[in-house]
């Protein structure tokens, strides 16, 4: 069985996740870590609730925000492609103009 310390930085993690309403994308972004570790601090925050019991109202936001990215997600990666072909359609326009 694995053993789980107390770490701050599950909290931080948690704390900065909500208060953004963020993306684990945007909370890696922002702590400088990788997006594994942002999973991982989130996940040990839901999994071991007798640890963090005095973060319990936290753990159900956090859940909350989970669930309401994943609903989003298939959302937010038809604007990315959106934009990414659309950058890609203005950089072929501009290199036809100047080679014209």
């Amino acid at each position: 069985m694995k053993t789980v310390m107390w770490n701050e930085t599950v909290v931080e993690v948690a704390r900065c996740f909500v208060e953004g309403q963020s993306t684990v994308r945007e909370v890696a972004k922002k702590m400088h870590i990788p997006k594994t570790t942002v999973h991982n601090k989130l996940r040990e925050l839901l999994e071991h609730p007798g640890i963090y019991y005095k973060e319990k109202e936290l753990a159900i936001k956090v859940n909350e925000l989970i669930m309401k990215n994943k609903q989003e997600r298939h959302m937010r990666g038809g604007d990315k492609t959106k934009q990414m072909l659309a950058e890609l359609k203005a950089k072929k326009l501009r290199e036809i103009e100047e080679n014209s």
